[in-house]
């Protein structure tokens, strides 16, 4: 054992861990080993790293086992180091790498389980990995340039706090003993704005511990299935975003029929085992029905079409590959299709993100400097009616 080994074995030992444990002889149960993330800008990165890991070892036709132990050896965090290892360990019992992954789903999310499953029933893992590292470079971009947008925004709104804190703090008592002095009543945006400040400055505290306990009931209630399931029904439905999740949830199961028909499979195995997919329960149900369908002697472009949440779009690529044969090749073209429709989209609302931040923080300005303009035409008509 060399010394990053013994570091590491203390510092399980100290946490607590159990991973030390030697598994039963003849057991694959797979362990939750996955390790935490508070920062899913890391989580993100070191996901990539493990896929291009993976692909690099399945592109040399090395042994996996092998290979993981020795990256894991390299790894320079300790939250990599446990990936790897976890991995290696569950090979080790002849556990296939679809399984390991899908029993840590708080490290591999479901999307990548069911394609490495999918990869290993057709022989294409490789190309799997491939796929999946494409992915998950578009989803660093995105989270970077969301990132990117938030600062920006994050900047000009700490600049309008600032400036109504100083207007709270050093001008409105002033204009407040103007207006008591004339006698006059101070407007309503103008009243509006000093309850505003002083809640802000007497009261933040109470602000603080309402915004926290939000986050804590919003992550709680969503851990419940209930909840969960009845936020995404509601979110398939919403105008806009809900046309985003379908063509996201029908490029996902296009591109896993395509691996396992192309492997030979089934189309009624096929159907069944997309229907298991990390997919909304909406379209597991209708795949399952089209199986059905498909034992009973129907075609699969008449199974489809009696399914409304698949789209026109997607129940013609079933019905070309279908009367030519090439339903695999299809499958393929669709799935790439609304993975990039779904990715263009996207590109579309991060752009309009910044405007609209912008617009945000304006109009709070609007409404800043419009409550004053009213706080000085009520003291030009006091001075008019003194004089």
């Amino acid at each position: 054992m060399n010394w990053r080994d013994a570091l590491h074995k203390d510092i399980r030992f100290l946490s607590g861990s159990k991973r030390d444990r030697k598994p039963r002889r003849g057991s694959t149960r797979s362990r939750s080993w996955a390790p935490r993330y508070f920062r899913k800008g890391r989580y993100w990165k070191d996901l990539l790293t493990v896929t291009g890991i993976l692909q690099g070892l399945v592109r040399a036709n090395a042994p996996l086992v092998g290979g993981l132990q020795m990256a894991a050896h390299d790894a320079p965090r300790y939250p990599l180091w446990r990936v790897l290892t976890g991995l290696e360990q569950d090979l080790a019992l002849g556990m296939p790498l679809s399984e390991s992954a899908a029993g840590n789903r708080r490290f591999f999310p479901g999307f990548y389980s069911d394609l490495l499953k999918s990869g290993e029933a057709s022989g294409t893992l490789l190309h799997s990995f491939d796929l999946l590292r494409e992915i998950l470079v578009e989803i660093i971009n995105r989270r970077t340039r969301i990132a990117q947008y938030r600062a920006y925004i994050g900047m000009i709104w700490v600049f309008l706090l600032a400036v109504f804190a100083f207007l709270s703090v050093k001008v409105q008592p002033v204009f407040r003993e103007v207006l008591k002095d004339f006698g006059e009543k101070i407007p309503p945006a103008m009243q509006f704005l000093v309850d505003l400040g002083d809640f802000l400055a007497y009261r933040w505290w109470a602000l603080l511990l309402l915004f926290n306990a939000a986050i804590i009931a919003g992550c709680f209630l969503l851990k419940i299935r209930f909840l969960n399931n009845a936020l995404g029904w509601l979110l398939l439905y919403t105008p806009g975003l809900g046309g985003l999740l379908r063509k996201s949830a029908l490029a996902h199961v296009a591109l896993v029929l395509e691996k396992l028909l192309a492997a030979g499979m089934p189309i009624d195995a096929a159907l069944d085992a997309a229907a298991g997919l990390d997919v909304h329960p909406l379209f597991a149900a209708a795949l399952q029905r089209v199986r059905k369908r498909v034992q009973g002697g129907a075609t699969l472009k008449d199974s489809f079409s009696k399914e409304r949440c698949f789209p026109r779009s997607f129940r013609g690529f079933v019905s070309v590959g279908e009367s030519s044969n090439l339903l695999p090749n299809a499958l393929a073209q669709a799935g790439d299709l609304y993975r990039r429709q779904v990715a263009k989209v996207t590109r579309i609302l991060l752009d309009l993100l910044s405007p609209l931040g912008v617009i945000a923080a304006g109009a709070g300005a609007l409404l800043l400097f419009a409550s004053y303009l009213e706080f000085l035409a009520a003291t030009c008509a006091a001075l008019v009616d003194k004089l």
